[in-house]
C-alpha cells in the first residue's frame, strides 16, 4: 500500500529512476520533490507510463533526495458509463483502483498536502514533517502540561540541575538523605558556634588549646565536672587556704625529668615508687624541702 518512494539522486540528467513501489492511474498523478521541498513543476520532471522518471535538471547527489509519490486525481472520473453501454473488466477495474488508490492516500500526510487535508508546517507546538514524523516544538511542554511525578530520576541526566535551577530554601532536611552530606561539601570554617547543639562532642574530634578562648559560661557546663589528669595541666596552680599554701603529692609514681635549664622543688618527705626513674640534669636542680 505505498504511495511513495525514495531515490538517491545524481548530479546527471540522463540518471532513470524506476518507480516500482506504487502503481498509479496517469502520469500526471505521480509528483516529486527534492530533499523536503515543494513539489516540482510538471515540467521539471517526466514519467513514462512504465514507470520511469526523469529530472532536468538533475537533483544533485544525495540519499533518498528524491521523492517520487502518488496523488491521484479524483475530480475527473476514471471511467464514466453510458445508458446502453457494454460494461469491460477494464473499465471496472480502472475505477476501482481510481477509488482504491484515493483511500490510500489519505492515510498518508506530506509535505506537499498531499492525503489527508492537515498540511505539513506548525501547528503551535507540534510541526508535521511527514505522515510518520512529527515534532514538539521548543519551549512547547510547559509545567502544566507535566503531570505530578511524571519526570522521574531516569529522565534526569546527571549534572543537570544547576544551583541556579534550585530556588533559595528549596531544599529542606527531608529531602537531604541519610549520609549525603559529606566532609568534602562542608566549607571550611562553615559551621559555627551557633550550629552546635548541647550534647557531647564526638570522641574523635580534638580541641587544641588555641581554639578554646574567652570564658566558658557556668551554663556550658555540668553540675558535676569529670576529673581531670593534673598531668596534662599547663600553667595551673595547685593552691588552698585562700591561694596561700602549695600541695604536692608524697610519692612521684611516674617517670619525671626536669626541664631543660629549669630548677625542680617539692615539699617531703617524696618517696619514688619501684622502677621509677627521676631525671637530674647537669644544669637542672631537684630540691625536696
Amino acid at each position: 500500500m505505498a504511495t511513495e518512494q525514495l531515490f538517491n539522486g545524481t548530479t546527471s540528467t540522463a540518471t532513470e529512476y524506476a518507480i516500482t513501489a506504487f502503481s498509479f492511474l496517469n502520469t500526471s498523478d505521480v509528483k516529486v520533490s527534492i530533499s523536503g521541498g515543494s513539489n516540482l513543476s510538471s515540467s521539471a520532471y517526466n514519467v513514462t507510463s512504465a514507470g520511469i522518471l526523469t529530472l532536468n535538471p538533475a537533483p544533485g547527489a544525495g540519499t533518498g533526495n528524491v521523492r517520487a509519490f502518488r496523488n491521484t486525481d479524483v475530480v475527473t472520473a476514471a471511467v464514466n458509463f453510458t445508458t446502453g453501454s457494454s460494461i469491460r473488466s477494464t473499465d471496472l477495474n480502472r475505477a476501482t483502483r481510481q477509488v482504491r488508490f484515493a483511500v490510500e492516500e489519505l492515510q498518508t500526510i506530506g509535505a506537499d498536502g498531499a492525503g489527508i487535508p492537515l498540511t505539513a508546517g506548525d501547528k503551535g507546538g507540534i510541526t508535521v514533517n511527514t505522515g510518520t514524523s512529527w515534532s514538539i516544538d521548543d519551549g512547547a511542554v510547559t509545567t502544566a502540561k507535566i503531570p505530578d511525578n511524571a519526570i522521574t530520576t531516569a529522565k534526569i541526566p546527571d549534572n543537570a540541575i544547576t544551583t541556579a535551577k534550585i530556588p533559595d530554601n528549596a531544599i529542606t532536611t527531608a529531602k537531604i538523605p541519610d549520609n549525603g552530606i559529606t566532609t568534602a561539601k562542608i566549607n571550611a570554617d562553615a559551621v559555627t558556634m551557633d550550629k552546635l547543639g548541647a550534647g557531647s562532642l564526638p570522641s574523635d574530634i580534638d580541641v587544641g588549646a588555641a581554639q578554646l578562648t574567652g570564658t566558658i559560661n557556668s551554663a556550658r557546663l555540668p553540675s558535676v565536672l569529670p576529673a581531670i589528669d593534673g598531668s596534662n595541666l599547663t600553667g595551673v596552680s595547685l593552691t588552698v587556704g585562700s591561694g596561700c599554701v602549695y600541695e604536692n603529692n608524697q610519692t612521684i609514681s611516674t617517670n619525671y625529668t626536669v626541664g631543660s635549664n629549669k630548677n625542680a622543688m617539692s615539699a617531703g618527705p617524696i618517696t619514688i615508687a619501684n622502677g621509677i626513674v627521676v631525671t637530674i640534669g647537669s644544669t637542672e636542680s631537684y630540691t625536696i624541702v
